[in-house]
């Protein structure tokens, strides 16, 4: 799911309708911004650094403004936090 609070959603819809999380689907969150405690299946999340994200945007608008040529695809590190949903 894009966002961790639609995975836990989906999590919670699976709990009430007898669907097995993570025996018969894996639920995996991005953001990881599940709070705990809200939701009984701790999530399986994916984490960006946002600042290094939101800094990267920047020197290559910049570069791009300054008549630089920027690489077509810039790759940045994510980790993975794993939870109960996978």
């Amino acid at each position: 799911a894009w966002v961790d609070t639609s995975a836990d959603m989906v999590a919670d819809f699976c709990r009430e309708n007898a669907i097995k999380v993570p025996g018969e689907l894996a639920v995996v969150g991005f953001n990881r911004i599940s709070v705990e405690g809200l939701s009984p299946t701790r999530l399986t999340t994916i984490h960006a650094p946002w600042c290094e994200v939101a800094q990267t945007a920047v020197a290559l608008l910049v570069e791009q403004i300054e008549g630089k040529t920027t690489p077509p695809i810039t790759i940045l590190p994510v980790s993975l936090t794993q939870g109960d949903s996978t």
